[in-house]
């Protein structure tokens, strides 16, 4: 097995612990069913999904030559990318996690965001992404944060402070979809930059 493979593999199990930690056990423990798959919408969580089964199947080789199969590992890398970044930068010090979610703390935010990083890097010369896939790349994005918005005006828990309309404000919660959507925006424009072949 070639190292290519081998870090596909360790990727897929890494996503696999993230989600088996943060989501799955917890979940078990929860006597109320509605808040055991409140988790699932986490972006967090979600992404990690993703990355899991973007690897199987890229190990399993059912979608390795489909193009575009091998366009949205563009978002696959930016969703996990912000999912640590964002942590880093403003969640980390509001999350105190305990139990099971400690493991999936690390995993989630640090372990595979890392490896789906490095497994970018080596394989950056077999990508050739271009400006208009941003636009397939940036819908995820703008749809989970609607998502999120609207679950948080209807049930009162917005599930990221950013959102949280009661405490930032209206004027608040545009900037902040602003700021993220500029974020993302740079990143793709960035990523498009890094394997360009002009």
């Amino acid at each position: 097995m070639d190292m290519k493979s081998k870090l596909i593999i360790v990727i897929v199990i890494s996503s696999f612990l993230s989600v088996l930690f943060d989501l799955l056990i917890p979940a078990f423990m929860e006597t109320n069913v509605l808040s055991a798959l409140k988790y699932l919408l986490y972006f967090t969580v979600q992404c990690n999904i993703i990355v899991f089964i973007y690897f199987l199947l890229l190990f399993m080789g059912r979608k390795r030559d489909q193009d575009k199969f091998h366009i949205m590992f563009g978002g696959v890398l930016l969703y996990i990318f912000i999912t640590m970044t964002v942590f880093i930068l403003f969640l980390q010090r509001l999350y105190f996690p305990t139990g099971a979610r400690v493991y999936g703390n690390l995993f989630s935010h640090y372990i595979t965001p890392t490896l789906v990083i490095v497994y970018y890097f080596r394989q950056r010369d077999y990508y050739l992404f271009k400006m208009e896939h941003i636009k397939l790349w940036i819908i995820y994005p703008l749809l989970y944060m609607i998502i999120a918005v609207v679950f948080g005006m209807i049930t009162g828990d917005y599930l990221y402070p950013f959102f949280q309309i009661d405490i930032v404000g209206i004027s608040g919660l545009i900037i902040s979809v602003i700021t993220l959507v500029f974020f993302f925006l740079v990143l793709s424009f960035s990523l498009v930059k890094m394997v360009s072949k002009e």
